[in-house]
């Protein structure tokens, strides 16, 4: 192997690690470990809109508002996608959970993004029976 392909593969696994990390305080809802993270980590990887580590939306997908408040604070790109194209907005609505809806919304989200398949977040929370934020971004964004 060239020391350029050792590099590349070292440089993959810290970031697998890195990524590991954050995931593990972000389900155990420990604000210090995120908080230290992001001030010692590679802003680069934190804060791009797509093929980052993905905080906000794993925030998103286990109810944790006071990360997702802290990682906004931070500077994390709000409006940052996954490989699929699913922002934190549409995690949101499947998850069901209003107040990091509004949280989004508050801190200017694009609320029309589309996934990959062409759905928004108006659609998954249709699809889960969320009437309430089915309401609510109808009343937002004046579909």
């Amino acid at each position: 192997m060239t020391y350029i392909n050792e590099k590349m593969e070292t440089e993959n696994k810290i970031i697998e690690i890195t990524k590991s990390m954050y995931n593990l305080a972000i389900k155990s809802d420990n604000e210090k470990v995120i908080e230290l993270l992001l001030k010692y980590d590679n802003k680069a990887k934190v804060f791009k809109k797509t093929d980052s580590y993905e905080l906000l939306l794993t925030a998103c997908k286990f109810n944790k508002s006071s990360i997702i408040k802290r990682l906004i604070e931070y500077g994390v790109n709000i409006n940052e996608m996954n490989s699929e194209g699913l922002n934190a907005l549409m995690i949101a609505s499947q998850v069901g959970n209003l107040n990091i809806i509004k949280i989004l919304i508050e801190n200017k989200i694009r609320i029309n993004e589309r996934d990959d398949d062409n759905r928004n977040a108006l659609i998954y929370a249709a699809d889960k029976g969320n009437l309430e934020i089915v309401q609510y971004l109808i009343k937002k964004n004046k579909y």
